[in-house]
């Protein structure tokens, strides 16, 4: 059953549900006829979304809302709605309802049309009406729901002051402690990132999160010896989906592979049956079993597209990695064909045109994903460096890349290639300058070396280059 059979089934149920007769109650011939008014609305609606009848759906309920008064229920179904329906529809729709006066006058009821808005890709709106929610009402609910918006909108501080608020209240709570950690690694501050998290390791969910903070600072030994002690945590323990998933995924970092085999081979429910075979073809490659890896990745590739795009990437990531480089691009052509445009792909193959010197397709996908997504930071720096590596349209690069620095701060790859392409322009100072600041972010590639090196050559300065050899080599080593 697909998913929007299932949404409507769902649908059906609530309204056989709303249909049930209940205790007789003295209501006027008036209130019954509203209720039966109500009720066809409610089968209307669900008609018109099983035939694809968006518009007819959307039209149907945007008079329901204007009719909708202080029961809830009826404000449950309207969201119910509103969730399945595409967002062009549903975002308006979303705006008339929080007008009304039962919306607004509740912060139950703005925090769950701002999560809607969430689900609609409508950021600012969203985290518009959870300030109004906040206003409203100062609750745990409220605080939380605004900080992790505030996060995903890059406004780290008045995020930061919403998770110092939440664990005044309540220091040891899980949730809070793990998204405020999130935040810091969010701004890179790993450090801070890992002195939240390293006091909580009687809390699964933590460790893993603290687990992952170590490898990417590099402290593999530590993160082995902070992994055993997960594992030795969970042994006993009735394990949820999402846990199966994230240890699961862990256990493969670590190179633990039954371990991951028997914790992702157990999730079978729908939800994160997908997510878990992604994971399982990873292991698989890992074992040198590419056949059965790419049996799950094909099942994959027929899911939903938060799922599927990721398998054509894997797909065409191990073709590069075996030297076959047309059967990579043809595979992400492939899912471009069922996902038209999608950037995700688009990145991915640019990427490989690139390695291949193929310029023009490089720049033919990039340039598609900018004209869509003008802001795509990873898209401009990719843009930038590969016009930089070729000597194209240097001052165009340059401003390309520095979009991109705006938009991601602090970013190595990025960092990297604002020093590339200030060498090709012959400013060898600014070129050092953000090499070097380069190689004291986390992500450091083997290439922002190897930059460095070639502008301290060019600068006479063969002492510091040959220290820089040196530490390749060390970063090498690990």
């Amino acid at each position: 059953m697909n998913l929007k059979n299932c949404c409507i089934l769902l649908l059906s149920f609530s309204l056989i549900s709303c249909q049930s007769p209940g205790p007789k109650t003295n209501q006027s011939e008036t209130a019954d006829g509203d209720q039966t008014a109500w009720q066809i609305s409610q089968k209307e609606v669900i008609d018109a979304i099983r035939d694809n009848q968006f518009d007819d759906a959307a039209a149907q309920l945007g008079a329901m809302i204007s009719e909708a008064g202080d029961d809830d229920s009826q404000w449950q179904y309207i969201r119910m709605i509103l969730a399945v329906l595409p967002s062009n529809q549903a975002v308006p729709l979303i705006n008339k309802a929080v007008n009304r006066p039962m919306v607004q006058q509740s912060a139950e009821q703005l925090l769950a049309f701002s999560r809607l808005l969430m689900q609609h890709k409508a950021l600012n709106s969203a985290l518009a009406l959870s300030r109004q929610a906040v206003a409203l009402d100062k609750t745990e609910a409220t605080i939380y729901w605004r900080a992790r918006l505030l996060a995903v909108a890059k406004e780290f501080p008045q995020s930061e002051q919403d998770y110092q608020w939440l664990r005044q209240k309540h220091p040891q709570n899980t949730a809070y402690i793990s998204q405020y950690a999130a935040l810091k690694m969010q701004q890179n501050q790993l450090i801070a990132a890992e002195n939240i998290l390293k006091g909580h390791r009687q809390e699964p969910r933590l460790m893993y999160q603290y687990i992952l903070i170590l490898l990417q600072q590099d402290k593999t030994q530590q993160a082995q010896q902070e992994y055993q002690h997960l594992i030795d945590l969970i042994a006993d323990q009735t394990l949820s989906p999402e846990q199966k998933l994230d240890y699961g995924e862990v256990a493969l970092w670590m190179g633990d592979y039954d371990t991951a085999l028997a914790l992702l081979n157990d999730i079978n429910d729908a939800e994160h049956i997908y997510a878990a075979k992604l994971l399982l073809a990873r292991v698989y490659l890992e074992q040198d079993n590419p056949e059965r890896a790419m049996v799950l990745f094909k099942q994959v590739q027929n899911a939903p597209q938060e799922h599927a795009i990721p398998a054509f990437q894997m797909v065409a990531e191990y073709h590069y990695s075996e030297d076959r480089m047309e059967q990579a691009v043809a595979e992400l052509s492939e899912g471009l064909r069922f996902f038209k445009d999608h950037p995700d792909l688009l990145y991915s193959r640019a990427l490989m045109y690139a390695q291949d010197n193929q310029v023009a397709a490089a720049e033919r996908d990039l340039s598609a994903i900018i004209k869509q997504q003008p802001n795509h930071a990873d898209a401009l720096n990719a843009l930038g460096y590969t016009w930089a590596d070729n000597d194209m349209n240097l001052d165009k690069a340059v401003d390309y890349i520095e979009q991109a620095n705006e938009l991601k701060p602090n970013n190595s790859a990025i960092l990297d290639s604002l020093g590339w392409v200030y060498y090709k322009q012959g400013d060898l100072l600014k070129a050092e300058h953000f090499l070097r600041e380069s190689l004291q972010k986390t992500g450091v590639s083997e290439e922002s070396f190897e930059h460095l090196i070639h502008v301290l050559e060019a600068q006479k300065k063969t002492d510091e280059a040959n220290l820089i050899r040196q530490k390749l080599q060390d970063f090498q080593a690990k």
